[in-house]
């Protein structure tokens, strides 16, 4: 890994996530925007039916402006130096024992509009580190719902409610899930989501992501 990870940096140097300001190798953001990225002290929280939710940082500065780029500005590229900062959250995530990463999926229109899942290209490198298996698509969203950051608390629980479905149980059943995004507000959308996995029977579900807002 670390040596396609150079032979990659030879090809393409390393740019800051939120500015591309030329950065050494293995660095996400450059001095100027790294200061603007807050850890999330808080450790990880909880919220039914997920049993942990981790974040390691909060949603502002650099942080928000990579995020947004990343999804928005079609710059996959990113999933790298992100994936590399949610391994932040690793210390944490070791003991679960996680058997199956999961990430948060788009509906078909969004996924077709944004070109990729977000959610999906972080997940599937968090897999690889935590030695889990990744199922990119156990789990489906059934509806298409409005962007949550336009809506209230109360909005945004009956935005997601019923949104997904798990569409391959046998690859939930019994096993100790990691629901994975890149933000997280309210944890409406996780939470919905774990209800899905939990009815495939999953023995239990936590969830990561790189910042809470």
């Amino acid at each position: 890994m670390f040596l396609l990870d150079a032979a990659g940096a030879l090809v393409a140097p390393e740019r800051c996530a939120a500015c591309d300001e030329r950065v050494p190798f293995r660095t996400v953001f450059c001095t100027a925007c790294a200061a603007t990225a807050s850890a999330n002290r808080d450790g990880p929280g909880a919220s039914h039916p997920l049993a942990t939710l981790h974040a390691p940082f909060l949603y502002g500065g650099a942080i928000a402006t990579a995020v947004t780029r990343f999804k928005y500005e079609g710059r996959s590229e990113l999933a790298r130096p992100l994936a590399h900062l949610l391994l932040r959250a690793w210390p944490q995530l070791k003991p679960l024992a996680i058997d199956t990463v999961v990430p948060v999926p788009l509906h078909a229109t969004r996924l077709v509009e944004r070109g990729f899942n977000q959610a999906a290209l972080l997940g599937r490198l968090l897999a690889r580190r935590l030695g889990a298996a990744f199922e990119a698509r156990a789990l489906t969203r059934i509806k298409a719902t409005e962007a949550q950051a336009t809506l209230s608390r109360e909005g945004r629980q009956r935005n997601v409610r019923g949104a997904f479905e798990a569409r391959q149980v046998d690859l939930l059943a019994n096993r100790r899930v990691l629901l994975v995004d890149d933000v997280a507000t309210t944890g409406s959308t996780l939470a919905e989501a774990a209800i899905a996995v939990h009815a495939a029977k999953a023995h239990i579900v936590h969830a990561v992501v790189l910042a809470r807002a």
